[in-house]
């Protein structure tokens, strides 16, 4: 999927298009810079997820109620 936004993103790169800041703004980008972002966005998940993987292989091997042992 991101391959295919990289794809997109070029295939698009001069289509002007208005996009919208968090203000609201107009502001003049490409089809294609919005592409990039949708592919950069996947990729950032992609790595947050492969770190988060690793909390999930800890295992808790229980306590009292207070944390003693």
């Amino acid at each position: 999927m991101i391959e295919s936004f990289h794809k997109k993103g070029k295939e698009f790169a001069h289509v002007i298009k208005m996009g919208r800041t968090q203000l609201q703004d107009a502001v003049p980008m490409t089809l294609g810079q919005e592409f990039e972002a949708y592919a950069v966005m996947l990729s950032e998940e992609i790595a947050r997820l492969n770190q988060n993987v690793k909390l999930f292989l800890e295992i808790n091997m229980g306590a009292t109620a207070i944390g003693t042992g």
